[in-house]
């Protein structure tokens, strides 16, 4: 009897420490996701950024029509 109730606590034990591993990675993979999601999204956005500086500083900045007014921002 006495060799049951050890095993049963070791399994206990054992069972216990697998799950708390999991759930430790579980929580490390959702931050490593958020991380990587922020950085790709900031990576992005800068490059938007670079693309129209270099637009607005290589482009003619003219308007197509006779009434459409030019983007003054870009044209600085």
């Amino acid at each position: 009897m006495k060799l049951k109730t050890t095993m049963a606590l070791v399994m206990l034990a054992w069972l216990s420490l697998i799950a708390l591993s999991f759930f430790w990675n579980y929580t490390n993979a959702i931050k490593e996701q958020e991380r990587v999601a922020l950085f790709s999204a900031r990576n992005f956005f800068q490059h938007i950024v670079a693309a129209r500086l270099w637009n607005a500083q290589h482009a003619m900045c003219l308007s197509q029509k006779r009434h459409s007014q030019t983007n003054i921002l870009m044209c600085q």
